[in-house]
């Protein structure tokens, strides 16, 4: 019975063997995970009037960084903007969602 295992098996095949190695490497990389940044402003309260602006600079850094194919070998990066209320406990909360 052994004899007739051999004689049907097929021969091992190492091109097989690297192939598939470098198959799972490729789908285990995959795109890189994003960097995350919580940024905390002024949207409302009384200082509401600069939140509008940090807002659109932060904005507008984020997009610059990521069009030049972003940080760290590619990693795009995405914002959390939260709003402080011009409030310094609403800060502290929002600064506690955050992480």
């Amino acid at each position: 019975m052994l004899k007739n295992l051999m004689r049907t098996a097929r021969p091992f095949r190492p091109g097989f063997l690297l192939t598939m190695v470098a198959a799972a490497g490729w789908v285990a990389c995959g795109p890189p995970e994003p960097v995350l940044v919580g940024v905390l402003i002024p949207e409302s309260g009384t200082a509401a009037i600069y939140g509008k602006s940090i807002r659109q600079g932060i904005e507008l850094a984020v997009e610059t960084v990521n069009e030049k194919g972003g940080i760290q070998g590619g990693r795009m990066v995405e914002v959390d903007i939260r709003d402080t209320g011009t409030n310094p406990l609403t800060a502290e909360l929002a600064a506690q969602d955050l992480l």
